[in-house]
């Protein structure tokens, strides 16, 4: 079972693998449905999860950093694409320090 920030962070993998262009930015509004169904809380509940995920990936080493936040933006990283394609990563590179 996945805890909340997992299933975010599959999300946010997902949206940026998947959306309509690999690797674009997003807004998080974006993905804020779908974790909200998935974990079955309010979208301002799903929201607020997402800009804590968000922050707290910040502190990761510059090399870790899969995603960055620019306004309500989520912008994928170099880093990500090593993910892009491949679905069963996204979990593997989670940083579990988190």
């Amino acid at each position: 079972m996945m805890s909340d920030t997992q299933a975010a962070w599959v999300a946010l993998c997902r949206r940026a693998a998947e959306g309509p262009f690999i690797g674009a930015p997003f807004e998080i509004d974006d993905v804020v449905p779908e974790i909200a169904e998935t974990l079955k809380i309010p979208e301002g509940d799903a929201r607020r999860l997402v800009g804590l995920l968000l922050g707290e990936l910040e502190r990761l080493p510059a090399d870790r950093q899969i995603f960055d936040r620019e306004g309500n933006a989520v912008v994928p990283l170099p880093a990500f694409f090593k993910l892009a394609g491949k679905p069963d990563a996204y979990l593997g590179a989670y940083p579990f320090e988190l």
